[in-house]
């Protein structure tokens, strides 16, 4: 269906204009991109973790008698938090919080069958009862907190409106080489240096990967595991724990590779935009430059005659910041400045690189997700109240993107002119109404 829809609009888009479409990939951030693969990633396992703290929620929702019973028996004034069945990556919270009253849990489960609270009959008390019973629980909660703090990181930081996708490369491979390494041999993963080396990996090979006994699980979770096996010598339980760790990477890595945008040679060539690494290799910057260029070229969104001219001039925009302004390429820091400023004020206004400074600005409009756009849906969704009708709806957007843009609601200007409008709002409704009428 996806693809059906992009072939449509590049049809449109040619026929209007005679240019193609810059293929970044459908996902880009997507929010979901990563929820997808790491619920996938639990899913491939027989832990059914989603189920269990859904679970632990709904045991104490609504019912104030329980919660009592509950704080009484244990003094432990800490319940379970909302499960998101959604975005997943939003659940670290949730999973802390359950492997904090763990303890108070199983008191509490031990009291009601012991007959001093009232025992419950609901499918929420049976699931809390096969949880304080599991004495894995522990460990796999701490392998799902573990797994979710290596992607989180990447997940925040690409939830703004700035100009990221030049930057989502390397975070991406980052990202991906951390989750591998988890269970593919060193060795193999030595070689693995650039994006596309990291995309021909053969994680699914068994050859490939360490040996399940010495697989990066974490320190926590190994902690966890050893705690279990002091109690409960079983080697085939930490065996199968082990086992579905693995399983629990494959899935999540080879869904990420299914979505990642890093098979997109855009996305890799845009990395040269990157003031960190831009300055380090000249060769490599030109080739990435070069793929870029190559692929606006093909797209119709620039002239071939105008390609050497961009290259001419990059190299000399290469050369003098090497010599002048290196340290402000290498301190760029994403989350403080932006990409456009960055590139506004070392190539706007200079006739020497006016060519080069067109693409950089076509580029750098290229979106790396649609975060901002389900944010206004979450918004819109906050002011939405019964029979709210469409200006309404606008007019609170537009006051609340000016709030947001200013900084807050202590950085509004009362201006004569903003008071005055204020002091005629009910002249104006009467007059919208009178217009209606007619």
């Amino acid at each position: 269906m996806a693809q059906m829809l992009i072939s449509l609009a590049q049809q449109n888009i040619d026929k209007q204009t005679g240019k193609k479409m810059l293929n970044v990939g459908s996902y880009g951030l997507h929010i979901l991109m990563l929820s997808i693969c790491f619920r996938a990633g639990c899913a491939s396992t027989d832990w059914e973790l989603g189920n269990a703290l859904t679970n632990l929620k709904w045991l104490f929702k609504d019912v104030p008698a329980r919660r009592e019973d509950y704080t009484e028996v244990t003094g432990c004034t800490s319940f379970p938090l909302d499960f998101c069945s959604h975005r997943w990556l939003e659940n670290v919270e949730v999973a802390e919080r359950a492997l904090q009253i763990c303890p108070s849990l199983k008191m509490y489960i031990s009291a009601a069958k012991m007959k001093t609270v009232t025992e419950s009959l609901t499918k929420s008390f049976k699931t809390a009862e096969k949880i304080v019973q599991d004495a894995l629980f522990p460990a796999k909660l701490k392998f799902l907190v573990l797994v979710a703090k290596e992607i989180t990181p990447f997940l925040k930081l690409y939830q703004m409106h700035k100009p990221m996708l030049r930057f989502m490369c390397g975070d991406l491979t980052n990202m991906l080489k951390g989750l591998m390494e988890k269970f593919v041999k060193p060795s193999v993963m030595k070689d693995a240096t650039t994006p596309v080396k990291c995309f021909q990996v053969d994680y699914a090979n068994s050859v490939n990967r360490i040996d399940v006994t010495k697989m990066r699980i974490g320190f926590v979770t190994e902690r966890a595991l050893e705690e279990h096996m002091k109690q409960n010598s079983s080697e085939k339980l930490s065996l199968e724990f082990r086992q579905n760790c693995k399983l629990f990477l494959l899935k999540m890595v080879s869904k990420l590779f299914e979505k990642a945008p890093l098979k997109y040679p855009l996305v890799r060539g845009l990395s040269v935009l990157d003031p960190r690494v831009l300055l380090k290799n000249k060769e490599t910057s030109v080739r990435k430059l070069n793929t870029v260029l190559r692929l606006l070229v093909e797209s119709g969104r620039i002239e071939e005659q105008s390609c050497d001219d961009i290259l001419r001039e990059f190299g000399q925009f290469y050369d003098h910041n090497l010599m002048c302004a290196s340290d402000s390429f290498r301190n760029f820091n994403p989350q403080m400045g932006r990409l456009d400023e960055f590139y506004h004020e070392h190539l706007s206004n200079k006739v020497e690189f006016r060519h080069l400074w067109e693409v950089v600005k076509l580029v750098l409009v290229l979106s790396h997700g649609q975060a901002s756009v389900e944010r206004g849906f979450s918004v819109n969704k906050e002011v939405m109240v019964d029979n709210l009708k469409e200006d309404s709806l606008i007019a609170q957007r537009i006051i609340h993107d000016h709030v947001n843009h200013i900084g807050g609601l202590l950085n509004i200007v009362y201006t004569k002119e903003l008071l005055l409008s204020a002091a005629a709002t009910r002249q104006k409704y009467h007059n919208y109404l009178d217009d209606q009428k007619h």
